[in-house]
């Protein structure tokens, strides 16, 4: 219960900017999104190197997360996570079947969280990385 108070605290937290309260949403969000896909990808015997991926983002985002919100350096674990996602979709991408593969809905992802979580000149070079990609 005290986990529920604390995640809904940190969620409405008046005195953290709109972006990282959204960061800190859609990581749960994504978080249960990918042990989805772990345990879909065990189950259908996948690719190890797409599980891998997964996995290192199920383990390294929250944790990135955790550090950011306990020292109050949320902007700057937002961009490592963005890095950590921008080296981790290609993978899945190419692991997972191309384009008639499922990971096409990562990419929609992160489209999503660069336009709602990243600002400045961090979120057109994003913008710009991931459409060459």
């Amino acid at each position: 219960m005290k986990l529920k108070k604390y995640l809904k605290n940190l969620l409405f937290d008046p005195e953290r900017k709109l972006n990282e309260r959204v960061y800190i949403l859609m990581l749960f969000v994504s978080i249960g999104m990918l042990l989805i896909a772990l345990i879909g990808d065990g189950i259908y015997n996948r690719n190890v190197v797409e599980m891998t991926a997964i996995g290192g983002l199920i383990i390294f985002i929250p944790f990135i997360s955790y550090m950011g919100v306990k020292h109050n350096k949320l902007d700057i674990m937002i961009k490592i996570t963005s890095l950590l996602i921008m080296i981790a979709i290609p993978v899945v991408f190419l692991q997972a079947g191309g384009a008639e593969g499922a990971a096409i809905l990562w990419y929609v992802f992160y489209f999503l969280y660069i336009g709602l979580v990243m600002t400045g000149w961090w979120r057109i070079v994003n913008l710009f990385l991931l459409t060459v990609l």
